[in-house]
Protein backbone atom coordinates (compact mmCIF):
# COMPACT_ATOMS: atom_id res chain seq x y z
CA UNK A 1 0.00 0.00 0.00
CA UNK A 2 1.39 3.33 -0.73
CA UNK A 3 0.75 6.51 0.93
CA UNK A 4 0.33 10.23 -0.20
CA UNK A 5 0.10 12.01 3.13
CA UNK A 6 -0.29 11.45 6.57
CA UNK A 7 -4.18 12.26 7.37
CA UNK A 8 -5.84 12.98 10.99
CA UNK A 9 -2.25 13.95 12.40
CA UNK A 10 -1.93 12.81 16.12
CA UNK A 11 1.59 13.66 17.54
CA UNK A 12 4.37 16.03 15.65
CA UNK A 13 7.91 16.47 17.03
CA UNK A 14 10.26 18.94 15.69
CA UNK A 15 13.84 17.96 15.75
CA UNK A 16 16.58 20.85 15.21
CA UNK A 17 19.97 19.83 13.05
CA UNK A 18 22.93 22.24 13.57
CA UNK A 19 22.94 23.37 10.22
CA UNK A 20 19.75 25.50 11.52
CA UNK A 21 17.67 22.92 9.62
CA UNK A 22 14.38 21.80 10.96
CA UNK A 23 12.93 18.26 11.08
CA UNK A 24 9.43 17.18 11.62
CA UNK A 25 8.41 13.90 12.04
CA UNK A 26 4.48 13.42 12.23
CA UNK A 27 2.17 10.64 12.92
CA UNK A 28 -1.44 10.01 11.76
CA UNK A 29 -3.99 8.29 13.62
CA UNK A 30 -4.09 4.51 13.28
CA UNK A 31 -6.87 3.03 10.97
CA UNK A 32 -8.24 0.08 9.39
CA UNK A 33 -6.67 -1.55 5.89
CA UNK A 34 -8.76 -1.06 3.00
CA UNK A 35 -9.79 -4.60 3.16
CA UNK A 36 -11.24 -4.42 6.91
CA UNK A 37 -8.60 -6.77 8.13
CA UNK A 38 -5.90 -5.37 10.80
CA UNK A 39 -4.86 -1.84 10.98
CA UNK A 40 -1.79 0.56 9.78
CA UNK A 41 -0.38 3.95 11.76
CA UNK A 42 1.50 6.38 8.82
CA UNK A 43 4.26 8.06 9.57
CA UNK A 44 6.37 10.87 7.95
CA UNK A 45 9.53 12.94 8.64
CA UNK A 46 10.27 15.83 6.68
CA UNK A 47 13.46 17.40 6.58
CA UNK A 48 16.06 14.52 6.30
CA UNK A 49 15.89 12.80 2.81
CA UNK A 50 13.53 10.67 1.54
CA UNK A 51 9.68 12.39 2.67
CA UNK A 52 7.89 9.36 1.76
CA UNK A 53 4.87 8.51 3.79
CA UNK A 54 5.77 4.91 5.56
CA UNK A 55 3.62 2.86 8.03
CA UNK A 56 3.59 -0.09 10.35
CA UNK A 57 0.60 -2.42 10.85
CA UNK A 58 -0.83 -4.59 13.34
CA UNK A 59 -3.71 -6.97 14.81
CA UNK A 60 -4.86 -3.54 16.03
CA UNK A 61 -4.68 -0.04 16.42
CA UNK A 62 -2.33 0.11 19.43
CA UNK A 63 -0.21 -2.18 18.07
CA UNK A 64 0.17 -0.28 14.85
CA UNK A 65 0.97 2.57 16.62
CA UNK A 66 3.15 1.08 19.13
CA UNK A 67 5.25 -0.57 15.91
CA UNK A 68 4.80 2.83 13.96
CA UNK A 69 7.12 4.56 16.56
CA UNK A 70 9.17 1.42 16.44
CA UNK A 71 9.77 1.77 12.79
CA UNK A 72 10.46 5.15 12.67
CA UNK A 73 12.82 5.32 15.38
CA UNK A 74 14.98 3.19 13.67
CA UNK A 75 14.57 4.71 10.37
CA UNK A 76 15.96 7.97 12.57
CA UNK A 77 18.66 6.61 14.07
CA UNK A 78 20.15 5.17 11.35
CA UNK A 79 21.04 8.11 9.42
CA UNK A 80 24.31 9.32 9.14
CA UNK A 81 23.06 13.07 10.16
CA UNK A 82 21.52 11.35 13.49
CA UNK A 83 24.45 9.06 14.16
CA UNK A 84 26.95 11.62 13.75
CA UNK A 85 24.78 14.09 16.68
CA UNK A 86 23.62 16.94 14.31
CA UNK A 87 20.67 16.28 14.75
CA UNK A 88 19.04 17.25 18.64
CA UNK A 89 15.57 17.46 20.13
CA UNK A 90 15.47 20.32 23.04
CA UNK A 91 19.26 20.65 22.76
CA UNK A 92 20.12 17.12 23.30
CA UNK A 93 21.05 14.16 21.01
CA UNK A 94 18.74 12.00 22.34
CA UNK A 95 15.93 12.45 20.19
CA UNK A 96 13.18 10.82 22.94
CA UNK A 97 12.58 8.05 20.97
CA UNK A 98 12.26 4.14 21.64
CA UNK A 99 15.47 2.19 21.01
CA UNK A 100 15.15 0.41 17.78
CA UNK A 101 16.31 -2.45 15.81
CA UNK A 102 17.44 -2.67 11.61
CA UNK A 103 15.14 -5.60 10.89
CA UNK A 104 11.94 -3.58 11.61
CA UNK A 105 12.47 -1.51 8.72
CA UNK A 106 11.05 -2.63 5.41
Amino acid sequence: MKLEKVNSVIAKRTLQAKDGREIEIIFGTPEEFPDGKDFYCPFQVIGLGDERVRYAGGVDSMQALLLALKKLSYYITSRDEVMNGEVQWLGEPDLGLLPAYQDDLD
